[in-house]
């Protein structure tokens, strides 16, 4: 199965982005095709970089509410969305939701 993680940002060690990053690592192991979509311009999580887990950044998907960012990170994700044809889109945190 193709699955695609979403959330706002992977720059930062905390609770949401280690849940993802452990979830990611381990729908890989059990062998499905997962890629991570985060907000920002790095994946600062150690293993989800170890594991060899695709990541996609959205530079403009941000926490703050900004009418052009959230366009713009809109329509960036539609594109990545329409390449990678998931079968399911897991979405974490309120604004990758």
């Amino acid at each position: 199965m193709k699955i695609v993680q979403l959330i706002t940002h992977m720059e930062e060690v905390g609770g949401a982005q280690m849940h993802v990053g452990e979830l990611s690592v381990r729908l890989k192991q059990d062998g499905h095709d997962t890629w991570l979509v985060a907000g920002g311009t790095a994946c600062e999580i150690p293993f989800v970089k170890k594991a060899d887990i695709p990541v996609i950044l959205l530079k403009d998907l941000r926490r703050s509410i900004s009418f052009m960012s959230d366009i713009r990170s809109l329509g960036n994700l539609y594109l990545a969305l329409k390449k990678l044809q998931p079968d399911l889109i897991a979405c974490h945190s309120s604004k990758a939701g």
